[in-house]
């Protein structure tokens, strides 16, 4: 699980700056982590605003991937943090209408890399 720094300050002193470090920052995402989703069915990726959320059975191939997405990210001037931790990142969905999903983490291993961010933020 990751995020970019500064994305909120950079929305409030800039909104197109902001929506043009995102789309920099999907963009590398996307592009760089190719090799570690395509193919790979247990391998997803899911990205919503500055957050990002990778789950797979290889942590040596997501560590080896992610550090093309740092080092890319980091010469455009923009920082990712996160935490990885073991286990499997798990919901139990129910559609309450057509278009209202609930996804209820049914495991602790979302809360886990939370706090795993947040004590590295506090550094």
């Amino acid at each position: 699980m990751g995020d970019l720094v500064g994305i909120s300050s950079l929305y409030a002193s800039s909104p197109k700056g902001a929506y043009n470090a995102l789309n920099d920052y999907y963009n590398e995402v996307f592009f760089s982590l190719q090799d570690y989703y395509t193919g790979k069915v247990q391998r997803k990726i899911e990205m919503f605003s500055d957050c990002l959320i990778i789950t797979g059975n290889d942590p040596d191939a997501f560590i080896n991937s992610m550090s093309a997405v740092y080092g890319n990210l980091i010469s455009k001037g923009l920082l990712l943090r996160g935490g990885m931790v073991t286990g499997s990142l798990d919901f139990d969905l129910s559609v309450t209408v057509s278009n209202f999903t609930k996804r209820l983490p049914s495991t602790d291993v979302l809360a886990r890399a939370v706090s795993l961010e947040r004590m590295v933020t506090r550094v």
